[in-house]
């Protein structure tokens, strides 16, 4: 793994295992180390994901709404070209009514 990735386990095990009943192991521990971390806010697109997220009290962000604010700090150039390659290189999938308000965000519409 690249130097700026740092592997941290979780602490709170009961609340993993009861996200665990909601989630997957992956989500229910982003969530529960979100919590421990007090992160401002959890890079999670999926939606019951986020969903559990915001009722635990937990910011959310998606991948596009990073790709927003990269834009807006002018670190990329287009957030339109940029999901474009994200939907067929990646095979990401956003619905077209969160791409209208991403792109409107980002003054692409």
């Amino acid at each position: 793994m690249p130097a700026f990735i740092h592997v941290v386990p979780i602490v709170d095990t009961a609340f993993y295992v009861r996200l665990r009943a909601e989630l997957d192991e992956g989500e229910s521990e982003a969530i529960v180390l979100a919590r421990e971390l007090k992160a401002d806010e959890l890079l999670i697109d999926e939606a019951d994901g986020r969903r559990v997220a915001v009722r635990e009290g937990i910011q959310v962000i998606g991948l596009l709404g990073v790709v927003l604010e990269a834009k807006g700090r002018g670190l990329v150039p287009s957030v339109r070209e940029l999901t474009r390659q994200l939907e067929t290189d990646a095979r990401f999938y956003v619905a077209n009514a969160v791409k209208e308000i991403i792109f409107r965000g980002a003054n692409e519409l």
